[in-house]
This record gives structure tokens, sequence and C-alpha cells, in this order.
């Protein structure tokens, strides 16, 4: 065999795994563009039923989220001005107040402050009272070392909000004296 031989015959086979390799690749991209096309009819659907949902939640959703925000809206709009008026009144007030305070000073009265407590004493021994009822209202057995060192508790109670109480009715004798005293001596 010759060269000339040897190059037609590798010419041949070249031309022929090209034609063959041609039509093979043909026959790939066809697969391909086929697979393309049918995802491609797969995302579309997929996409329709999306927008078909997407259209049926805002036909629903939206009128009735755009009432509830205009509730919402008109309710804060409402309470923001609610709470600007009260700042307003309250700066009023603590001026007033301040303007008041620089005119009058009193020093605390021994009657109110021995009230405040008495209420404070009273109050505590009714908590105290309310926390030792069992939930079907009997009070706790009186042997028990807890429920006897509560009754001596509110028993102390009791005894410093009579002492207030004392206190105030001296005050207020010595506040009908005094009073006497002052109405005796314009007559005088």
């Amino acid at each position: 065999m010759t060269i000339q031989v040897w190059t037609l015959l590798f010419s041949a086979i070249t031309s022929g795994l090209v034609l063959v390799g041609g039509i093979w690749l043909r026959y790939v991209v066809a697969q391909q563009l086929r697979s393309k096309d049918a995802t491609i009819e797969t995302l579309k659907a997929a996409i329709e039923l999306h927008q078909a949902e997407i259209t049926t939640l805002k036909g629903d959703r939206a009128p009735a989220i755009a009432a509830e925000y205009k509730v919402v809206k008109e309710y804060a709009d409402k309470i923001t001005q609610d709470k600007q008026k009260l700042d307003e009144q309250l700066r009023l007030l603590t001026e007033q107040r301040q303007e008041r305070d620089k005119t009058r000073v009193y020093p605390p009265d021994p009657a109110d402050i021995a009230i405040f407590e008495a209420k404070g004493l009273i109050l505590g021994a009714s908590i105290l009272l309310k926390h030792l009822r069992e939930p079907s209202g009997t009070v706790v057995e009186p042997d028990d070392p807890f429920a006897q060192g509560a009754f001596n508790a509110i028993n102390e109670i009791n005894r410093e909000a009579q002492s207030r109480h004392d206190m105030v009715k001296g005050c207020i004798q010595d506040l009908r004296e005094k009073a006497t005293a002052l109405t005796r001596r314009p007559n005088e």
C-alpha cells in the first residue's frame, strides 16, 4: 500500500467518522431540545398555577387586609392624639403644681402620715388574711406553725394600726383645741 492509498483510506475513515459524529451530535442536540421544551412546558404550567393562586389570594384577602390596615391606622392615630393631649395636660399640671409648690410650703402633717401608715398596715393585714384562706374559704388550721406566725404578724399589724389611729385621734384633738382657742381670741 502506498501513501496515496493510505491517504485515501484515512480521508474516507475521517469523512465517515465526521458523518457519524455529526449524525450522533444532531441526535443529542435534538434530545436536549425536546428535554428543554418539556421542562419549559412544565415550568409554564407551574407558573400559571401560581399566578392563579396569587390572583385568588389578591381577590380574597386584599380588601380585608386594606380594611384592617385602615382600622389599625385610625386607632394608632387616635391613640397618638390622645397621648399628645395627655402629655400636654401632664405638662400643664406639672407646671401648675410647681408654681403652687413655690408659693406654698407645708410641713407634712403628722395626722396625714399616721393615716397613710395605718391604711398601709390594714391593707397588708388584709392581704395576709386573704392568702391564709384555703380555696374553700376556710381559714388554715390555727395549730399550723406557719398559720400561728401569720396570725401573730396580723395581730402585730393590727396593734400598729391602732397606735396610728390613736395618734390621729390625738392630732385631731389638738387641732380642735387650737381651733377653739383661735375662735375665742377675737371675742375676748
